[in-house]
């Protein structure tokens, strides 16, 4: 389905709602910082909901960071599961996670009474890696003008995006609005944008209910020039195929719009972090985080309803839950967010790799290996024993 601002948009009726749900996601979810010199301060701001973008080939380079410097490697975090720090050889198949005789309690549990970290790498690089990632977010624009009684924020869930990359390979995000768009008309008064981004989860799984962490980027928004609107819209359509249709039947009307990224807030389990952006500049994320999302789809489509999920999380962490999905991969191991059997409460689950990993292919075969083993062992444990 087409996500487009002109088929997904959020109605002032339903602000309503979304301050509802706000509360369950830790507001304030939605912060447009003000400019300080070139732009009038806007109106105050409350929260607003959210949940996606692949690297496109850079055209357009932000006017501030050609200067900065080349992106160092991502260093992992000092709280992350042991990982021995050897590469499998490319002639030996990756192993699969070890299994243990008994639930193992290497796994990591994040809860809301357990502040054990689930993340391999530091919040910067997370941030940078889930923006390479995802394809749409949550964009929130304001009006300079605000209508007596009406809201002056306008925010559309599912926003397509695509990422160009300056000459340093900063990401910048870039999207598509009809001229007669909302969030258009408050880009002309005020060309400040918010673009809230979640984790890849599975279609039915909204992670604005399940506590999961996300990351709220503000940026000044520019509209590219109309002679490269072109071959904005065929890089965009790459990135975003549903959108070929609606760009290439109304191309005229609508415009680009980069998406210079000025503030970065992590929101974390109602802990908020307002991230260095230079740090976030230079920082380089998880290769294998950035190009997962197939893998992902893949593994909650071939196995949760298999129950494997759910196995792996009994065998690993000694926990029965009734529903299970991945939404992160990087080469040191997967996160799950799994609920539990008796409290139906979501938590999260990390898994290490025993070594680290190099491809998706890697990762995929170590998943795939550790579920047909358990799989196995599970079957030998229950069969009957042979007649005397």
């Amino acid at each position: 389905r087409c996500h487009s601002s002109m088929l997904c948009r959020v109605s002032r009726a339903s602000l309503g709602v979304l301050g509802r749900i706000a509360p369950r996601i830790h507001r304030p979810m939605l912060y447009i910082r003000p400019h300080s010199t070139l732009h009038p301060k806007p109106p105050s701001m409350s929260s607003s909901s959210s949940s996606s973008s692949s690297s496109s080939c850079c055209q357009t380079t932000p006017s501030d960071s050609c200067c900065s410097p080349p992106a160092k490697p991502p260093t992992p975090s000092s709280s992350h599961a042991p990982v021995s720090s050897h590469s499998p050889s490319p002639s030996y198949p990756p192993s699969s996670l070890p299994l243990p005789s008994s639930p193992s309690t290497s796994s990591t549990i994040m809860n809301e009474k357990n502040e054990s970290s689930t993340y391999a790498y530091d919040k910067v690089a997370i941030a940078r890696g889930i923006l390479e990632l995802r394809r749409s977010g949550t964009l929130s624009t304001v009006t300079a003008n605000p209508t007596p009684g009406f809201a002056p924020i306008f925010g559309t869930p599912h926003m397509p995006y695509m990422i160009q990359k300056s000459c340093h390979g900063i990401p910048v995000p870039v999207i598509a609005l009809r001229s007669s768009d909302t969030h258009a008309r408050h880009l002309d008064e005020y060309p400040r944008a918010s673009l809230v981004v979640f984790p890849l989860t599975p279609v039915n799984r909204n992670p604005a209910h399940m506590d999961m962490w996300r990351v709220n980027f503000t940026a000044d928004a520019t509209r590219l020039p109309a002679s490269d609107n072109d071959a904005a819209r065929d890089a965009f359509v790459k990135v975003n195929p549903s959108t070929k249709v609606l760009l290439e039947t109304f191309k005229n009307d609508f415009n680009f719009y980069r998406l210079d990224i000025q503030d970065v807030l992590f929101y974390d389990r109602g802990k908020t972090q307002n991230l260095l952006l230079e740090d976030f500049q230079t920082s380089t994320p998880d290769p294998i985080f950035t190009e997962a999302a197939a893998l992902m789809n893949e593994i909650n489509d071939k196995y949760a309803t298999r129950k494997d999920l759910l196995a792996l999380a009994k065998e690993y962490a000694n926990i029965d839950v009734d529903d299970a999905f991945v939404y992160l991969v990087d080469r040191l191991g997967f996160n799950m967010m799994v609920r539990g059997a008796s409290d139906s409460r979501w938590v999260e689950l990390r898994l290490p790799f025993p070594f680290l990993m190099n491809t998706v292919q890697e990762c995929r075969q170590a998943i795939q290996e550790t579920i047909e083993k358990l799989a196995t062992k599970t079957q030998q444990a229950t069969k009957p024993a042979p007649a005397p």
